[in-house]
């Protein structure tokens, strides 16, 4: 059984795949367990000997163990030989691919690493198609000869799925219906969502198909949603037809679309000329196993509140279109659509409410465009809209024209007139264009540019914009801060805090952050935290510095009793209004306990500014515990010395940009000296930041500053560092 399996997998699928690594494949072919050739890529039988020869060269003993077994050789003057072997627990041994590489190059190293992944991963979509193809050669044996066409069907989910998403998944489905019954009609009908597929053989006449289809949209979709049970008509005396007075001339089948025990959504639907022979069970059970793969190919690529496409086949139809640009130079469009303000639907008449608006956009959109274009919900309210053979100009002014349609809509919910808008930005799809990924960023920077500038607007994606390059370039560290966050690729380093008068003060340390790139390089903030910034993904990262400096506060001392130094954490002006900062913060200031004393946040001046009230609330909520506060870039706002007796903070730390020329310019000099006698006066310890010679140092203490931080006293150092030299374990410290 395993040789007759192993034949119904479309093995040029999986030979195309590697002669795709551009080397010069010389033969390739699959051998049983008996050692018999199972396919190869020529027939002649020449070619096969060649191919076992070659299998014996590298190895044709069956492996003990492993599901995977890569094995390499040279074959002579004639080149190389790969084999890989593959096995499972239920199946056992399976077969051998054999790859025959030409004389023309030897593979070694990374060439060689190319090769067996390759291998592997043809290997493994063949074990699938394997495996599936294995069930339903058991299924085919159990209903009977007619159940070998379901081979057809189902010979790789998998590759199925690879071959095409979406819309043109269905119409390959509808088609394959149509020839696997050998119907004149098939049609997939989903009146829920307002979509239809349908297949004729112009060889096979059905009468009057038209109105028969809008039988089976009305009445018959009704009966078939109360009764949840498929039905076949081949003559007056069927079910179906007693129970509906509908005058057919056809022989007609249909097995509902059914996504839960009570929820039909459609019907997928056979129909044959009277004269044609009468639908069998194995018929029915046939266009049973074709409605369970429709229903699998919706729920994988479609939405099902819009009944539009999702992202996962969006991508894939911009790849195509991507993929026409690259080969014949056409030119596409893509629109980012954003709904304006569906929160404020959803909080004033209810989520049914906001849901019913993404719909009507939907429809709107859908209404709007060509039949060859595409349109998807990618998120929560944004949708994309392919373009296909569009320039930019004319897919700018489709989405003004969208736009004002949107606008132009009244909605009402219960009484309740919501007013609605879009922001669209629109990207070009060229053979310029890098990447799928590099089109959908375009077009959402492109769209997040709109929205910035107000609602109901459209922004294109120009490549010499410059303040879309910049947007762009963040929007591209997005993922990265994601990922990092995601692997605890984060670390935490420290930088020095020493008093300018030796022996008055607590030595400090700031606790300062950088970001492990996927190599393991080390990344600074000044790199990502703008991104973060923009896109707002400063709470997330401020929770786990948070957590990660009490887990070090921690380390230090077993019985939380304070320690002889501070630890100062910087927290951005986002985290200040974030409820899940507030809580992290909570929680791991009640996990502190008496080390709160050994704890600082530094926030920055600006951001306290931005977010007065929520600065305000939060650095009391923090107080309560015992933690002290630090007020950074002091001097940098407009309104510092105004603001400055609302803050309960205990340092200030002077803006870096005085304090570098205050040895040699009177006007840094009167800030510096300024800003440390105010915080003098209010009882708060000064901080100068960076300080980077001893003549800044010999001023600074002439000026009275309390503290100095920057290269000159130490550069900053990962955070574990800088524990063991102030707290070096206790034998070493005795010694």
């Amino acid at each position: 059984m395993k040789a007759r399996v192993l034949r119904l997998i479309a093995h040029e699928n999986h030979f195309q795949t590697l002669c795709s690594l551009g080397l010069p494949v010389e033969g390739y072919a699959i051998v049983d367990e008996h050692g018999q050739i199972v396919w190869t890529d020529d027939e002649a039988p020449a070619h096969g000997e060649r191919l076992l020869q070659a299998r014996d060269v590298v190895g044709s003993k069956i492996p003990e163990n492993g599901s995977y077994q890569f094995a390499a050789a040279l074959f002579g003057d004639q080149g190389q030989v790969f084999s890989m072997h593959m096995a499972d627990e239920t199946d056992g041994y399976i077969a051998q691919m054999v790859l025959l590489i030409g004389p023309t190059i030897e593979l070694q190293g990374k060439g060689l690493d190319r090769v067996h992944l390759a291998m592997m991963a043809a290997a493994t979509t063949l074990q699938q198609e394997f495996v599936l193809n294995k069930e339903l050669e058991v299924m085919a044996t159990e209903l009977g000869e007619r159940y070998e066409e379901l081979n057809l069907v189902f010979q790789s989910d998998l590759s199925g799925q690879r071959l095409a998403y979406g819309f043109e998944s269905l119409r390959r489905l509808v088609k394959d219906t149509t020839a696997y019954l050998n119907v004149g009609l098939a049609a997939l009908l989903l009146p829920t969502k307002s979509f239809e597929v349908y297949d004729l053989d112009d060889q096979i006449s059905v009468p009057d198909a038209p109105r028969l289809l809008d039988q089976m949209r009305g009445e018959f979709f009704e009966l078939m949603r109360d009764t949840g049970e498929p039905f076949v008509i081949n003559n007056v005396r069927d079910l179906g037809r007693t129970r509906i007075d509908a005058d057919l001339s056809s022989k007609v089948m249909s097995v509902p679309i059914q996504f839960g025990p009570d929820d039909v959504q459609g019907m997928l639907v056979a129909a044959n000329a009277p004269d044609r022979p009468d639908f069998e069970n194995s018929d029915r059970n046939l266009l049973d196993v074709m409605a369970n793969k429709v229903v699998k190919v919706l729920q994988a690529n479609f939405d099902m509140m819009t009944g539009l496409e999702n992202a996962r086949s969006f991508e894939w139809a911009v790849g195509q279109s991507l993929g026409r640009s690259h080969s014949r130079g056409l030119k596409h469009a893509l629109l980012h659509v954003d709904i304006d303000r569906t929160n404020v639907v959803n909080d004033i008449s209810g989520r049914d409410a906001g849901d019913a608006v993404i719909r009507r956009v939907a429809e709107i959109l859908g209404n709007a465009v060509r039949a060859q274009d595409t349109v998807a919900r990618l998120g929560s309210d944004e949708f994309g809209v392919l373009l296909e053979t569009c320039s930019l100009d004319a897919a700018a002014r489709l989405a003004t024209k969208i736009c004002r349609r949107v606008e132009s809509e009244n909605f009402n919910w219960k009484g309740t007139i919501h007013p609605l808008s879009v922001c669209i930005g629109v990207a070009p799809v060229t053979a310029a264009s890098e990447s799928v990924a590099a089109v959908l960023s375009a077009a959402e920077v492109a769209r997040q540019a709109a929205q910035e500038r107000g609602r109901n607007r459209v922004q294109v994606y120009e490549l010499n914009d410059a303040d879309l390059l910049r947007r762009r370039g963040e929007f591209r560290w997005v993922g990265r801060i994601q990922a990092a966050l995601r692997e605890d690729r984060f670390t935490l380093f420290a930088q020095p805090i020493v008093p300018v008068f030796t022996g008055r003060g607590v030595p400090h340390y700031e606790v300062l952050l950088r970001m492990r790139g996927e190599k393991g390089e080390l990344i600074t903030p000044n790199r990502f935290i703008p991104a973060a910034e923009h896109y707002h993904l400063m709470a997330e990262i401020d929770r786990w510095v948070v957590r990660a400096a009490v887990d070090a506060l921690l380390s230090l001392s077993n019985d939380r009793q304070p320690l002889p130094e501070i630890y100062s954490v910087n927290l951005s002006g986002q985290s200040l209004a974030d409820e899940s900062v507030l809580d992290t913060v909570h929680h791991e200031l009640e996990r502190l306990g008496p080390l709160v004393e050994n704890l600082v946040f530094e926030i920055t001046e600006s951001a306290v500014i931005a977010n007065m009230d929520e600065a305000l609330a939060f650095i009391a909520f923090a107080k309560g515990y015992g933690v002290k506060f630090a007020l950074d870039d002091f001097g940098s706002g407009l309104s510092s010395f105004a603001y400055l007796k609302r803050f309960d903070v205990d340092y200030l730390k002077i803006d870096g940009s005085f304090v570098r020329q205050v040895h040699e310019d009177p006007v840094s000099e009167a800030m510096v000296a300024a800003i440390n006698r105010v915080g003098q006066v209010m009882g708060l310890a000064t901080i100068a930041e960076f300080v980077e010679n001893d003549a800044i140092v010999r001023k600074l203490k002439q000026i009275g500053v309390n503290y100095a931080q920057g290269y000159h006293f130490g550069k900053p150092l990962p955070l574990a560092e800088v524990i063991r030299a102030a707290h070096p374990p206790s034998d070493a410290a005795s010694g």
